[in-house]
């Protein structure tokens, strides 16, 4: 996935899209406190949704200075009693 331009995260801090336009709304054209110099985003990311809950269960970068970075959640029961 890549982020549209319309793209307007629910919290900009800490968006599951990494973006340069999200990152400036939200920190200014410094972007995020600690975002190395050179730093490159990536070209898009791997997203996953679990069919059952409709939770995102992965992200992972593709390209870019975090290439590969991002998150993975199990569900380990869903509808459970």
């Amino acid at each position: 996935m890549r982020a549209l331009p319309t793209y307007q995260p629910r919290c900009g801090c800490c968006s599951l899209l990494r973006d340069p336009a999200v990152d400036e709304r939200e920190w200014g054209s410094g972007g995020p406190p600690g975002l190395p110099a050179g730093y490159v985003y990536g070209d898009a990311a791997r997203v996953r949704l679990d069919r059952a809950t409709g939770i995102c269960v992965l992200v992972e970068q593709i390209g870019g200075s975090d290439a590969g970075a991002g998150f993975e959640a199990v569900i380990e029961a869903a509808d459970a009693v």
